[in-house]
C-alpha cells in the first residue's frame, strides 16, 4: 500500500502564470503521484486571479480536491514571506486517509452517534462573514469541544486585508459563500498539534469578579486598571521601555493549575480602558471566576516556547512527513525584529520536510484537550504516518 507523502513551495511573486505553472507542476513531480489535497494561501492581490489558479493547479497539479484562503503573510520551508505578493502551497497524498471538506459550518456527529474518531481537523474562517453567520467560529468551536472532545483541530482565521473583498476563502469550485472551511481527516495519519505562545505573565495570578460582556469591572475585588498598573509597575526599568503596545490580559485556559505560566492563558488584547471607573475592555468576553493575569509579549520567551516544545514533538515522534502553521498577525519580523525565525525553528528542530501556512487574524489550537481562538500565537499541525 502507498505511503503518504507531500511536497509544498513558497512563491513571492505577483500572480505570473508561467512561475506559478513552473511551481505546481514541480510539486507534482516531486510528489510522484495525484495529490488527494491542496492546500493553498495567497495574498490578496492573487483573488482577480483566483479562477485562474485553481485551473492551474486542475490542470498541471492534478489537484481534485483543493482548500485555501488569503492572507497578508506566507510560510514556507525555513522561510516567510510578510505583507508581500506570493503563494503558499502544499500538496498532500493520503492514501489511506478519508478526508471530508465541509464550507456549510455543519457540526460533526458526536462520538455517540455512530461517528468514528477522527485523526484530526483543520479549519479556516472568514472573520468577516463570520459576523454574519449564525454558526460563527465561537459557536462552532464550542459545538467541536462538545461533540468531538480530544480530537485535534488546528487552523486560523485569515488575514488578508485591507478591504472586506480581500479576505476570502476558496475551494476547487472557488470563493465559497459561507464563513468556515473546515476538513476532517479519518485515518492513516497521526496528527500532532502545536501551539505556542509569544507572552510571558507579569504581575499575580487574580480571580476576576466582575465583569459586564468584555469590560472587567474588578480583579480580586480591585479596580482592572489598578491591578494593570501594579503589574506594570513591577516591571524594571528596560521592560517598561518596552512595554508599549505589548501588554496583554491573559485569561486561564484552565484552573487545574498550580503554578500558572507560559502556555496556560488564552491572550487577549486590552482594546480600552475606563479611568472613570477602572474598567478594561478586552477583545472578547471574560467571566467572573476565571484566573487572570497580565501578559507580555515577549521575542525570547517566545522562541525558547517554540523551540522547547518542538523538541518534546522531536523526541516523542520523530520527523513528520508534512506539516502546516498559522502564525499571528504580530509573529515574524514584528515580534523579532526580523523574518523566518519561526520557520527556521521548524527547520532546525524537525528537519526539512514540506511546510506550507499563512498568518493569521486569530489563531485555532488546543490547550489541553479544549480547542481555542487564540491570539499573538503560532499554531500547527504536524502530519505522521499513522502506526498500523
Amino acid at each position: 500500500m502507498k505511503n503518504n507523502a507531500s511536497t509544498s513551495c513558497l512563491i513571492v511573486a505577483p500572480f505570473d502564470e508561467a512561475t506559478i505553472t513552473r511551481g505546481i507542476s514541480d510539486c507534482l513531480e516531486q510528489l510522484g503521484t495525484n495529490p488527494d489535497l491542496v492546500v493553498a494561501a495567497v495574498s490578496s492581490d492573487y483573488g482577480e486571479h483566483l479562477s485562474d489558479l485553481i485551473d492551474l493547479l486542475r490542470i498541471y497539479g492534478h489537484a481534485s480536491r483543493i482548500v485555501g484562503g488569503s492572507a497578508r503573510g506566507l510560510f514556507g520551508v525555513g522561510k516567510t514571506s510578510e505583507n508581500a505578493s506570493g503563494l503558499s502551497l502544499i500538496f498532500l497524498s493520503l492514501p489511506r486517509t478519508q478526508i471530508r471538506v465541509d464550507t456549510k459550518g455543519r457540526q460533526a456527529k458526536g462520538k455517540g452517534e455512530g461517528a468514528d474518531p477522527m485523526s484530526g481537523h483543520l479549519i479556516f474562517s472568514n472573520p468577516i462573514k463570520s459576523m454574519k453567520d449564525p454558526v460563527s467560529i465561537d459557536s462552532y468551536l464550542r459545538g467541536f469541544n462538545t461533540t468531538r472532545e480530544g480530537e485535534p483541530i488546528v487552523g486560523g482565521i485569515i488575514s488578508g486585508g485591507p478591504e472586506n473583498k480581500d479576505l476570502f476563502l476558496f475551494t476547487e469550485h472557488g470563493k465559497i459563500k459561507g464563513s468556515t472551511i473546515s476538513i476532517a481527516l479519518n485515518g492513516g495519519i497521526k496528527f500532532i498539534p502545536v501551539v505556542s505562545q509569544s507572552c510571558k505573565p507579569i504581575g499575580d495570578p487574580l480571580v476576576v469578579t466582575e465583569v459586564h460582556e468584555n469590560e472587567i469591572i474588578s480583579i480580586g475585588r480591585r479596580e482592572a486598571f489598578a491591578v494593570l498598573e501594579e503589574a506594570f509597575e513591577q516591571l524594571d526599568w528596560s521592560e517598561r521601555l518596552q512595554a508599549g503596545g505589548n501588554i496583554f490580559a491573559g485569561i486561564a485556559a484552565t484552573e487545574s493549575v498550580d503554578d500558572f505560566e507560559t502556555g496556560h492563558f488564552l491572550i487577549r488584547p486590552i482594546i480600552g480602558a475606563d479611568l472613570a471607573d477602572g474598567r478594561l475592555k478586552l477583545s472578547r468576553p471574560a467571566r467572573a471566576g476565571q484566573t487572570i493575569q497580565f501578559q507580555m509579549k515577549d521575542p525570547i520567551i517566545a522562541e525558547h516556547a517554540l523551540r522547547n516544545h518542538l523538541d518534546e514533538i522531536k523526541e516523542a515522534h520523530g520527523e513528520p512527513f508534512a506539516g502546516l502553521l498559522f502564525g499571528g498577525r504580530s509573529r515574524g519580523a514584528q515580534l523579532y525584529g526580523e523574518p523566518d525565525r519561526d520557520a527556521v525553528a521548524f527547520l532546525e528542530a524537525l528537519g526539512q520536510f514540506p511546510l506550507a501556512g499563512f498568518f493569521t487574524h486569530q489563531e485555532i489550537g488546543p490547550i489541553g484537550e479544549t480547542a481555542f481562538c487564540n491570539e499573538h500565537s503560532l499554531c500547527g499541525a504536524l502530519f505522521y504516518d499513522k502506526e498500523d
